[in-house]
């Protein structure tokens, strides 16, 4: 047994005062001599006897009392660990998880206030000299260091939400013993609402650790959320309809019954709708748009669902194509199939010969068509290169025949192989349906379809080659082949009608309206904030940040070939400004993570089951107990004895009384 109050040991002294305080009962009594009195002398010294044994009971009681309330003011402590060493050796670990479903609010209070909250008494229950770590979902580098109660507690009230969500096996890994540190007593806090922390990774702990949690909320909280939004056009245009495809998740076990659904372009409402949908389910949404003017369009989903809002906003944008440019270079003087496929106002069509290229009129183009071409020269390979490069879509379809080294530069360009001319008449028997290049093409595919011919063709063969067509014996007629981030499309025989009909095939229409939006690598509506890359046309220019449309703050993100590294450095949804020397690169847009969405929660049983599985053994704190620094403080160092010395203290005191009073 210990103390935790030592000092106040010096008060046993003070019971010398009852023993002084009965001494002095004893006065001195005056002789009388009476007569015969032998018989009476008798009784007195009868009497005497048992008025000093009642005497000495009432000191003992006394004495007792004052005893019992020093020892309880001095807090006597059992030891229950005893190998656990002084509070210089022992390393207090504890996680607040912040992540964005703790701000559900119970008892008047959000999740995450009374975690904070619980923190504060967690660490006044320990000496001042203990290290204390501190870590939330954020994990700063600062939080990887150890740090005393005062710094722990000016860095508590700074925590707020976060839309980073960590497994308890990379919480734990956070620890300065996994990065090498010798630290032999470790006790873990883990402060969550465990929503989506499940993870049966095994830890191998080799260390004396102690695990303790408090699990805050209910086993489920109802809430409804907009999990994703898509569109099925390769490319948006002006007075163009659109449909916009909506997903909402109900994550309650019960129906959400008339649930407004509004659609805002350009910050003014656009649409409604109201929604029903079934426990644990989701139902998907049609909204349609006609954009007006080119450019970007900012659009938000927004629904009202309480308690937990974070997932009720969807933010997106799209990028609106005024009229597509598309050059064709051919060598061929009859009128081209693509000619006439690209005749409206939503195109921009210009048809050149391959002697007669003006390589700085394609830097513009959105679509290239290299149409029966049989040279090509080492400047048009540079530019498809460059033009591939930046996102754009090239198709080329081979003529009958090449001039001397053209089919193998092209070949070698494309890393394929093309061998000789097979003049087989050949069916197609196989459409690639699951490509989005065929996207809304076919609802299912007919059983007894009439599919296109050919009257020959360049069997080609890669391991970057994908068949979209596939012939009879097994060639492709219709590839694409993957050139860095893009594709480019091979057709493998001339547009000729004494070569093939796919050209007045029903087929051709979509697959070659579809092409100039495929590779799209630039077009993504939305992003998740905890994306690292963006996939995208990469800027030339050597400046280049993003900046945010809700604060104004900026930031310059990492380059790749292929796109922008964004380090952690989007943390909050909404509309993002990709720039170039302060003009407009490409605005984005991006959304929470909905793993948090899902609210349905695990139990005390099951957290302990999941620390189990990694190789841990965990205790349950309750939440709601009354004076959690008591109960923390009892758990690492052992039983407070005091209220039993108190009680003791108590009873002596009415012992002393009902004492008094009987020996009147």
């Amino acid at each position: 047994m210990t103390f935790s109050s030592p000092f106040l040991l010096w008060a046993l002294g003070l019971l010398t005062i009852p023993v002084i305080i009965h001494l002095f009962e004893f006065r001195r009594f005056k002789k009388v001599f009476f007569p015969d009195i032998s018989l009476l002398k008798e009784v007195q010294s009868k009497s005497k006897t048992k008025n000093e044994i009642r005497h000495l009971i009432v000191l003992l009681s006394r004495m007792l009392f004052i005893a019992f309330l020093v020892l309880a003011f001095a807090e006597p402590i059992i030891i229950i660990d005893q190998d656990k060493g002084d509070s210089n050796d022992i390393s207090v670990f504890i996680y607040i998880d912040n992540s964005l479903s703790m701000q559900s609010r119970l008892d008047g209070f959000d999740l995450l206030t009374q975690a904070k909250q619980d923190a504060f008494e967690i660490i006044e229950s320990y000496p001042n000299e203990t290290r204390f770590q501190l870590v939330t979902n954020d994990f700063h580098s600062s939080q990887r260091l150890f740090i005393d109660k005062e710094t722990f507690t000016s860095r508590i009230d700074d925590i707020d939400l976060s839309p980073q969500v960590r497994k308890v096996s990379d919480v734990l890994d956070f620890h300065p013993r996994s990065q090498g540190q010798e630290i032999t007593n470790s006790t873990f806090y883990l402060l969550s609402d465990f929503i989506g922390n499940l993870d049966s990774l095994p830890i191998n702990d080799d260390t004396n650790s102690v695990v303790r949690f408090i699990k805050y909320g209910q086993e489920e909280v109802p809430n409804v959320s907009i999990d994703s939004l898509w569109h099925n056009s390769p490319i948006i245009q002006v007075n163009s309809e659109t449909e916009l495809m909506v997903r909402i998740k109900n994550h309650s076990s019960f129906p959400i019954l008339d649930l407004p659904v509004n659609l805002y372009l350009n910050g003014k409402t656009s649409s409604a709708a109201l929604v029903n949908i079934e426990p644990n389910s989701y139902i998907d949404t049609l909204f349609t748009i006609i954009p007006d003017q080119s450019g970007y369009l900012q659009g938000m989903i927004s629904i009202d669902d309480s308690p937990l809002s974070f997932d009720d906003k969807f933010y997106f944008t799209l990028n609106i194509s005024g009229a597509l440019d598309i050059v064709e270079i051919s060598e061929i003087n009859e009128e081209s199939p693509f000619e006439r496929l690209f005749d409206s106002p939503e195109y921009s069509f210009k048809r050149m010969n391959s002697n007669q290229i003006r390589y700085d009129s394609l830097d513009n183009l959105d679509f290239l068509i290299l149409n029966s071409i049989s040279n090509y020269r080492s400047g048009l390979i540079a530019k498809m290169s460059d033009l591939a490069a930046s996102g754009k879509t090239i198709l080329i379809t081979l003529p009958k025949s090449f001039d001397t080294g053209a089919k193998s530069s092209l070949a070698d360009w494309l890393s394929i192989s093309i061998n000789d001319w097979d003049s087989s008449s050949l069916d197609v028997n196989r459409i690639e349906m699951n490509d989005r290049l065929f996207m809304n093409v076919f609802d299912n595919q007919p059983s007894n379809m009439n599919y296109p011919s050919v009257k020959g063709h360049w069997p080609i063969a890669g391991s970057n080659s994908k068949t979209l067509l596939q012939l009879f014996n097994g060639d492709p007629i219709l590839s694409s082949i993957r050139f860095n981030e893009s594709s480019i499309f091979v057709l493998s025989t001339p547009l000729l009608d004494v070569n093939t009909n796919l050209h007045k095939h029903a087929l051709f229409v979509p697959s070659i309206i579809n092409m100039p939006g495929y590779n799209g690598i630039s077009n993504s509506p939305y992003y998740i904030i905890g994306t690292q890359k963006l996939k995208m046309t990469n800027p030339k220019s050597e400046r280049i940040e993003i900046l945010s449309r809700q604060d104004g703050s900026v930031f310059r993100p990492g380059r790749a070939h292929d796109g922008l590294m964004l380090n952690n450095q989007i943390n909050q949804p909404g509309y993002y400004r990709i720039q170039t020397d302060s003009s407009l690169h490409q605005l984005i847009s991006f959304n929470y993570n909905k793993s948090e969405s899902q609210t349905s929660a695990m139990n005390v049983q099951e957290i302990q089951s999941m620390f189990q599985l990694m190789g841990l053994s965990a205790t349950a704190i309750d939440s709601e107990s009354d004076d959690l620094a008591a109960e923390v403080y009892t758990a690492e160092f052992g039983f407070e004895l005091w209220p039993i010395f108190l009680l003791a203290a108590l009873t002596t005191f009415i012992l002393e009384t009902i004492l008094i009073k009987l020996f009147k």
